[in-house]
């Protein structure tokens, strides 16, 4: 026997080249469903990751811009504090300067009387001693002379 043109060899190959020619079609088209599957479910994620990062990027501008309010109401709130103690250490001042005016003018007034009153006192002593010495020189010299009165008012 000769070489066969139509051996078992033959007809396997054209089998398995008809195989593939019918099963190719359908192959493709359920591997490319499942690939277009797949880009579908990746292009949802991808979508939903963009979503995400715009609402991220948006929360981010809020939080900045409320962060730079709140560093603009800190720096304002710190100015007033600041304005406000210095016009408490003013009054304060002002208080305490009224204050020692006060004291310093009843320190004055204090010691006017004190003064004033130290001098009635030595007044009194002198015009004392004074009338004393007179009647011991009149007892004692027995002189006429002049009465109390009429000393006392030489004297003042």
């Amino acid at each position: 026997m000769g070489p066969k043109m139509f051996d078992e060899e033959f007809w396997l190959a054209i089998c398995i080249v008809a195989f593939i020619v019918l099963t190719y079609k359908p192959i493709k088209r359920a591997i490319l469903g499942l690939l277009d599957k797949e880009i579908d479910r990746i292009r949802k994620e991808l979508d939903a990751a963009e979503v995400l990062r715009l609402t991220t990027e948006k929360e981010l501008k809020v939080l900045e811009q409320e962060l730079i309010n709140i560093k603009t109401e800190r720096k304002s709130i710190l100015e007033r504090a600041a304005s406000e103690a210095a016009a408490i250490v003013q009054e304060h001042k002002q208080e305490l300067e009224h204050l020692l005016k006060r004291k310093e003018k009843d320190a004055f007034v204090t010691l006017e009387n004190l003064t004033s009153k130290a001098k009635a006192e030595l007044e009194a002593a002198l015009i004392e001693t004074a009338r004393n010495l007179a009647e011991e020189y009149a007892t004692s010299s027995k002189a006429k002379l002049p009465s109390d009165a009429e000393i006392a008012e030489r004297l003042l």
